[in-house]
């Protein structure tokens, strides 16, 4: 199981069962959003994208070193997929956000529950994966650019 923790408008923290494994640290800009950058735990950096959102979100990759190249997909109803070597990943939120916040979907097939958890000022995200992917960390970077600025609702 993955957990992210984050403070309010604070950095990122990702831990597999219990271990930490990426930091990603955000810098808010002035009416241009913010901009994230994702860090191996050996302080690599792994990927780095601005996240924009005034009516519609704008996410636009700048770096990345990963295994796989991430390459944003939308459609004209601007919804935001990803694909990694023709494999679709999607994340649907339930709205009015509920503890089973959102579902990830690799090629349409259900393959992750995030629950959330809010603590004082602390938030805790919990990725529950079904079965075992060599996707699951594609799974959790595009979860974190989904909740880049709306962790705070």
């Amino acid at each position: 199981m993955y957990l992210i923790k984050a403070n309010f408008y604070d950095d990122f923290y990702i831990y597999k069962d219990g271990i930490l494994i990426m930091t990603a640290t955000r810098k808010y800009i002035w009416f241009a959003g913010v901009k994230i950058q994702v860090f191996s735990k050996e302080n690599e950096l792994l990927l780095s994208y601005r996240y924009f959102n005034f009516f519609i979100s704008f996410i636009k990759i700048k770096y990345q070193k990963l295994p796989e190249k991430i390459e944003l997909m939308r459609n004209k109803w601007r919804n935001i997929w990803i694909n990694i070597n023709n494999q679709r990943i999607d994340l649907k939120f339930n709205f009015p956000l509920q503890k089973k916040m959102a579902i990830i979907k690799i090629n349409g097939e259900n393959s992750a529950i995030v629950r959330q958890k809010v603590i004082s000022s602390d938030l805790n995200y919990e990725i529950e994966f079904h079965k075992e992917s060599e996707l699951e960390i594609y799974c959790i970077l595009f979860f974190l650019m989904n909740i880049s600025t709306i962790e705070s609702l």
